[in-house]
């Protein structure tokens, strides 16, 4: 579905215009807004025992493009990231050395020559950085 007007503006200056996952400065026309939780893993959670909460609690298909549901993308992050959960998509891509260590001839030339260098470490996503108080204003718990 997609995200016009202030809903939109809103999503793209979240983050300081810069995409949620990479950090990467976004351009207001070619951004995308991708569903922190997706259409299906709703639909995934309503056929196991969470179905009574989200029942309960009702939401429904259009909690989707929710503003709180929705975070400023660039084109690539959007696509790698697909359906999946946040922790799913942090795992995808902290395997990416070690799958092309094992699986590139070419991955695994670029390191024997210095070209790259591997440098794991754990996935920070740029939306991680910033303090909740600051996107959504003081929350009294």
């Amino acid at each position: 579905m997609k995200i016009h007007g202030l809903k939109r503006h809103t999503v793209f200056t979240q983050f300081n215009s810069r995409c949620a996952y990479c950090g990467i400065k976004l351009n207001k026309k070619n951004f995308q807004t991708d569903h922190i939780i997706s259409r299906k893993s709703y639909f995934s959670l309503l056929s196991t025992h969470y179905q009574t909460y989200y029942y309960k609690t009702r939401i429904t298909f259009r909690d989707f493009d929710n503003v709180l549901n929705l975070f400023p993308s660039c084109g690539d992050c959007n696509r790698l990231k697909s359906d999946m959960s946040i922790e799913e998509f942090r795992c995808y891509i902290t395997s990416f050395p070690s799958y092309q260590r094992g699986n590139s001839s070419i991955f695994r030339a670029l390191l024997r020559f210095n070209i790259v260098t591997l440098n794991i470490s754990p996935l920070v996503f740029y939306f991680e950085t910033f303090p909740f108080n600051s996107l959504y204003g003081d929350v009294k718990s």
